[in-house]
């Protein structure tokens, strides 16, 4: 700890390495929770990644099959409501609880149903009490990261969540090489200047007519050749398995694979995420089902 002090690049290797052992205290194979983390956004366009309590609690259930969530009113009034969330695990022993109050609203519907409120924050906050919360290491993905205003969001947070990391996806391969390029002429030594001969002196010179030069004949020059547009392409609903199977994923992680090779990565999650109401009637939504229904996912 001492090298890690004196040496700052140590020191954020360090602390990298201790949010990725957070990230992995409960640690499912083949589940990844980065993948389900919602974005919330504030009035003053401040943003948040926060994991909802649906997916913890799936992801309680996928760690703990036999575990065990309850849900305690300890007060309920006319306006208010007081609920204690309880996490148990196969064997009974309680890993963690919270409290959580909510006071009644006609306003929104957080406020009018205030008890049902307070017993769905009262279990995830008691889920991130003990390791099902945001992870430590959860990263904003472009086009698989769903983004809520917060007063519009299905859910109310109960902690800060995660700072919000947008990916930046790497330059594209052409440009890249033009950069490259570039660089490299920048760089590369420039050759000498040519030498131009002197101009002879002529004026002892016999005299000699001048030789008419010709005239250059101006250049034809070619109109440069129209630039197609290529057609948009509308993505297909698939009809078949076959066709689900070659459906190629547009954007986001997974980007240009197909969810036959989504399959054989075992990368159930990615193809079980486009299942969400979010890509309700898209064709992506459609190749997800065909391929969800048929391998049991």
């Amino acid at each position: 700890m001492e090298n890690a002090q004196k040496n700052p690049q140590a020191m954020q290797e360090a602390l990298l390495e201790t949010l990725n052992r957070l990230a992995r205290i409960n640690e499912v194979e083949g589940f990844d929770p980065r993948l389900l983390v919602a974005c919330y956004k504030n009035e003053s366009g401040e943003e948040n990644l926060y994991l909802p309590a649906e997916p913890a609690m799936l992801w309680f259930r996928l760690k703990y099959p036999h575990g065990r969530l309850e849900q305690v009113a300890t007060r309920v009034t006319d306006s208010m409501a007081t609920v204690e969330g309880r996490v148990f695990d196969e064997n009974g022993a309680m890993l963690a609880n919270a409290f959580v109050t909510r006071y009644r609203s006609d306003t929104d519907q957080f406020g009018k149903d205030y008890v049902q409120n307070a017993g769905t924050c009262a279990i995830r906050k008691a889920l991130g009490n003990c390791g099902f919360g945001t992870p430590a290491t959860a990263e904003f993905i472009e086009g698989v990261t769903v983004v809520y205003d917060r007063n519009a969001a299905p859910e109310q947070p109960v902690d800060s969540g995660a700072a919000v990391k947008r990916l930046t996806p790497p330059p594209a391969p052409k440009k890249r090489k033009a950069a490259e390029a570039a660089a490299t002429a920048e760089t590369a030594p420039q050759p000498a200047p040519e030498k131009t001969a002197k101009p002879r002196d002529i004026s002892m010179a016999e005299d000699v007519p001048p030789v008419p030069a010709e005239a250059e004949k101006p250049k034809a020059t070619q109109a440069p050749p129209p630039v197609l547009k290529p057609a948009a392409q509308s993505v297909k609903a698939p009809s078949t398995l076959d066709e689900a199977m070659a459906f190629v994923v547009p954007t986001g992680r997974y980007a240009g694979k197909t969810f036959g090779q989504l399959l054989e990565e075992k990368e159930n999650d990615a193809i079980r995420y486009f299942l969400r109401p979010l890509y309700a009637g898209k064709p992506i939504q459609q190749a997800a089902m065909m391929v969800a229904g048929q391998c049991g996912l």
